[in-house]
């Protein structure tokens, strides 16, 4: 899995990116 530019996309394809869901 490609890890996501850190943008809004990440909503729009629904990746899951620990570096930005760190809760």
């Amino acid at each position: 899995m490609e890890k996501p530019i850190k943008t809004h996309d990440y909503s729009v394809h629904h990746v899951f990116d620990p570096e930005r869901w760190d809760q």
